[in-house]
């Protein structure tokens, strides 16, 4: 199932799911938008368990 096939208010569901942590979205580590090189490096060089975030 890809985007186009979604439901009518898949990710309004999701969001929610998320937010009352029902879901929970693995976060590895987080960067500052100024070390986003350093970020890709992470990223590319070694099997990252969870996702990288680059704060704005």
């Amino acid at each position: 199932m890809g985007a186009l096939d979604a439901a009518p208010g898949a990710l309004e569901r999701i969001a929610d799911a998320i937010h009352s942590g029902e879901i929970t979205v693995p976060i590895a580590a987080t960067f500052p938008v100024e070390r986003i090189r350093e970020a890709v490096t992470t990223q590319a060089s070694s099997h990252v368990h969870g996702k990288l975030v680059i704060a704005l």
